[in-house]
């Protein structure tokens, strides 16, 4: 299990040998998605960008919840960014232009987002249990501080657009918010909030 960075642990934990995960999550509930047997874990995501709240309008233009298609996602320790579908990631970077001003990617980090992350989109991640099944296995919430560190000198942005070879990915901005449990012989992945 990769439980996140907690109070008494100030960073990922790897708790090898677990066999049952549920006294590690909060009510010992535990939601599994399936995965597919490939060289890497793989699991059903549907992404939604949600409107911050009392934000129905930004420079007259109404902003709405915007869904991604249902899509691949893996697991990545390895980098702090979530990988996203371009579209999704392009109607995010157009709420930025609408909201902040922002006229191109180049420009992100050089913004003082301070006065902006109230106003910016959430990040939902729904996890189904199966590219067959709509049960829904867990869900992430992200508010804009999860994916937008603010610096003295800017900010580093932790979004990035799937490209032709990256996959969407939940990265460790993602993963500091959920425990994951990995079972292997079972071909799935658990998602809980943890204790």
């Amino acid at each position: 299990m990769l439980p996140p960075p907690s109070d008494n642990h100030h960073t990922f934990r790897l708790l090898a040998g677990l066999a049952d995960p549920a006294p590690q999550c909060y009510g010992g509930t535990i939601g599994y998605a399936d995965h597919l047997p490939v060289d890497s874990i793989r699991f059903n995501v549907q992404m939604s960008l949600i409107p911050a709240t009392g934000r129905t309008f930004v420079n007259n233009q109404t902003i709405t919840q915007t869904d991604a298609e249902p899509t691949l996602f893996g697991v990545r320790t390895d980098m702090q960014a979530n990988v996203i579908p371009f579209e999704l990631y392009t109607s995010w970077h157009d709420q930025l232009v609408a909201i902040a001003g922002v006229p191109n990617q180049d420009t992100l980090a050089t913004i003082d987002w301070s006065p902006f992350l109230h106003l910016l989109p959430s990040i939902q991640y729904t996890i189904y249990r199966s590219d067959e099944s709509d049960e829904v296995a867990a869900r992430i919430l992200l508010q804009p501080q999860d994916f937008i560190d603010v610096l003295p000198f800017g900010a580093n942005v932790m979004l990035l657009p799937r490209t032709l070879v990256s996959r969407c990915s939940l990265g460790l901005n993602a993963l500091k918010r959920v425990g994951i449990f990995f079972d292997y012989e079972n071909s799935r992945i658990g998602f809980c909030e943890p204790i």
